[in-house]
């Protein structure tokens, strides 16, 4: 059974910053997954349901009604903007196998 949008970006974001605040803090990966957000908003209306603070996810459930190629699109393109293929790599391994295989049946790619 498919997860809900909500689950599945909740899941790749908690692993961002999960990934982002071992070198940094908690705070700034915080920081740069909203700031993403907000200028993406223009492009993907939907991601003004994603709030994060601090690293605390909040995620409004209406996220669910958004075609899941649409959260791949968002995903993919959170991935290009922000990381290297160093870190690509890392969020593979950080992220595990069924978070991964979530992410690509929407049509992720890391």
């Amino acid at each position: 059974m498919a997860k809900s949008n909500q689950k599945i970006l909740t899941d790749f974001l908690e692993t961002i910053i999960q990934l982002v605040s071992k070198g940094t803090s908690d705070t700034y990966a915080a920081m740069v997954i909203m700031k993403f957000t907000e200028r993406s908003s223009a492009k993907f209306p939907f991601a003004r349901y994603i709030h994060v603070d601090s690293n605390k996810i909040k995620i409004n459930p209406k996220i669910n009604s958004v075609d899941p190629k649409l959260i791949a699109n968002f995903i993919n393109k959170e991935i290009n903007t922000l990381f290297s293929d160093l870190f690509r790599h890392l969020l593979k391994r950080e992220m595990g196998a069924i978070v991964y295989d979530e992410l690509k049946e929407i049509g992720v790619k890391i």
